[in-house]
């Protein structure tokens, strides 16, 4: 399973190279170089990776799901699935980091059960996106977990899928997330709904 979680990975950083290939840039006019500067330029820039689309990368055993089979609900926005736990379990092999996390909005199309191509990666993770290893305290990583959850059971975009920790959260205690004119997290007003944070089976420090 660790090969398809670091080739879900790595084809999304292969997808990432492809749209980087056609990314143009504006120069004032006075600053264009003349004509056999720009072929001189042009020749060097590389031809995009040539992909097979339906080579197979992997199987999977079960659907993974982005969606409710049954009523077609999209589940990523709110609720844990495979699929996304999938997703961040890949970040977290690929990094070597204690825990991961991934936003629903960057996770696409569910995958079905059987093999996987290569098309169905880029399906799954269409969104160009940097991975990024960072050190967080316990209370940093406490409000980001506030703020991804706030607006339960309501589904929204920055929903986290997690790897390496696992939350309980009261649904009785309404959000207290404080968000500044900006609308970027500034603190709790009051006692919050995320309970019971492990990190590895031990509990989060919010001073550590």
């Amino acid at each position: 399973m660790r090969r398809i979680l670091v080739l879900l990975l790595l084809l999304s950083a292969a997808s990432a190279v492809l749209c980087g290939c056609f990314r143009t840039t504006s120069l004032p006019v006075d600053e264009l170089p003349d004509t056999m500067e720009i072929t001189e330029i042009a020749t060097e820039v590389p031809e995009p990776p040539t992909i097979d689309l339906q080579a197979i990368v992997g199987r999977a055993e079960y659907d993974l799901i982005a969606e409710d089979p049954a009523t077609k609900k999209w589940l990523l926005s709110s609720a844990q699935t495979n699929l996304g736990n999938l997703c961040a379990d890949a970040y977290r092999s690929a990094t070597g980091a204690d825990v991961a996390i991934v936003c629903a909005g960057e996770i696409g199309d569910s995958i079905s059960c059987g093999d996987i191509t290569v098309a169905d990666v880029f399906a799954t993770l269409p969104v160009e996106c940097n991975l990024i290893t960072v050190h967080a305290t316990g209370e940093e990583i406490l409000y980001c977990l506030e703020a991804a959850y706030q607006h339960l059971p309501r589904g929204n975009s920055e929903y986290l899928h997690l790897s390496g920790l696992s939350v309980v959260l009261d649904m009785n205690q309404n959000s207290t997330v404080m968000t500044d004119d900006m609308g970027n997290f500034a603190g709790l007003s009051g006692d919050g709904r995320v309970k019971d944070v492990l990190i590895g089976g031990a509990p989060l420090q919010a001073d550590a």
